[in-house]
């Protein structure tokens, strides 16, 4: 490999990088938000948290249709580059909103680069390691988000308490897209070609495959599809603490803004110090016997935290063994997925990823309506439930793999 292609993939790697930071910082304080949003524009909490489902529904439509569509008509660059454009549109838009409506246009156009961001990232790392390399900067990529979001919260509750606006203090994070900006820019985003040849190389990633998506669909075992759901039961319960953790600390428990805008940053903290123990312990035990553990410990501290009144010391301390149990359940559940079958397509890796991205669509209506319904604090009972049942789909898994003699392989 040449040094071209080396410096190539630095800057392709830093995009990635700076992508996933600011993935994380953007939505992690959007729970701080939610409340001086609901003030400014006179609305319910509820409300507010509802209209982020345009967000993450125009961001779920990206996520398939970025790598899936779009790279199949326009250069990598211009792809890159155009999202972190409509990013800027959409935090306009938020800089300017002063009323529901507005704010919902910027949500939805802001999910469009959200989620076209959140495709390329995971794409650059596939364009630029083989397979013996990838498993290191995915994991760089999943610290990345975690730094962001650990330190976003703290960052917009101490905006907010100095009179600072929710729109800055949502929008703040965009001066590292500025520099993901400039770094495409000067960024060619190709491997192992010649400057002067238009030939792609052997090496890049194929997106197209050479089944349909029913003859594939039809191929995959049920198993698939219950290790998918477990994925959405997953990413709702995930998104619900994003939205409502900063909420429940200041109305529920009583803690003050700034105060409990420190509930996301300790889960967001602990995620960091739980990933790296995942990767001791996934060394010692499978896959499916570490999601059972921490999915039922997960349940458990969400129906204590929405049962029992704990003092903010003792809320800060199960906040933080949740973050544990949180860190690495997203890509265990999705790795155990792909596992369901002997090779692993990359439409059966959209399928049971498209999966987790339909929770984020979910989860803020579904919280929404609890909230209305029956209170804040049946909304972490039911994400507790849900953690618990996912504990429930994976021994069924396991269940029917033995049955039908089939042994994942879990590398």
């Amino acid at each position: 490999m040449g040094s071209g292609d080396t410096i190539e993939k630095k800057k392709i790697a830093l995009i990635a990088y700076l992508f996933m930071f600011f993935l994380g910082a953007s939505w992690s304080c959007v729970g701080v938000v939610v409340g001086g949003v609901a003030e400014s524009l006179n609305v319910e909490v509820a409300t507010v948290v509802a209209s982020f489902t345009l967000m993450t529904i125009s961001c779920t439509i990206m996520v398939f249709a970025t790598t899936g569509v779009l790279l199949e008509f326009l250069s990598l660059k211009k792809v890159s580059i155009l999202a972190i454009i409509l990013l800027f549109v959409g935090i306009l838009i938020i800089m300017i909103s002063n009323s529901m409506t507005l704010f919902s246009i910027a949500l939805f156009v802001y999910g469009i680069g959200y989620g076209m961001c959140f495709s390329l990232g995971y794409y650059y790392v596939v364009y630029i390691t083989d397979n013996k390399s990838r498993a290191s900067k995915m994991a760089i990529m999943s610290l990345m988000y975690s730094v962001g979001a650990a330190v976003a919260p703290k960052i917009s509750g101490y905006m907010l308490n100095h009179g600072i606006s929710w729109n800055l203090a949502l929008s703040c994070y965009t001066v590292i897209m500025l520099i993901a900006l400039f770094v495409a820019l000067s960024a060619k985003f190709k491997i192992g070609e010649n400057e002067n040849s238009n030939k792609k190389s052997v090496d890049a990633p194929k997106l197209k495959v050479g089944k349909t998506w029913p003859e594939e669909i039809i191929s995959w075992p049920f198993t698939v599809y219950l290790m998918g759901f477990s994925l959405f039961l997953y990413v709702v319960a995930e998104t619900v603490l994003v939205l409502w953790l900063v909420v429940y600390g200041n109305k529920q428990m009583g803690m003050s803004l700034d105060s409990a805008s420190s509930l996301p940053a300790v889960f967001w903290t602990s995620v960091i110090v739980g990933r790296f123990m995942a990767g001791y312990i996934l060394k010692k035990i499978t896959q499916e016997l570490y999601i059972c553990i921490i999915c039922t410990m997960s349940g458990g501290l969400l129906l204590i935290l929405s049962l029992v009144h704990v003092h903010p010391i003792v809320a800060y301390m199960l906040v933080a063994v949740l973050g544990i149990g949180f860190a690495a359940a997203y890509s265990t559940i999705a790795s155990t997925g792909t596992t369901q079958m002997p090779h692993a397509t990359t439409r059966l890796t959209t399928a049971i990823l498209g999966a987790g991205a339909i929770g984020t669509v979910a989860a803020p209506l579904i919280s929404s309506h609890i909230e209305r319904v029956a209170g804040l604090s049946n909304v972490f009972i039911f994400c507790g439930f849900f953690m618990l049942l996912i504990t429930v789909l994976v021994i069924v898994v396991q269940i029917a793999n033995k049955a039908r003699g089939y042994i994942p392989q879990n590398v």
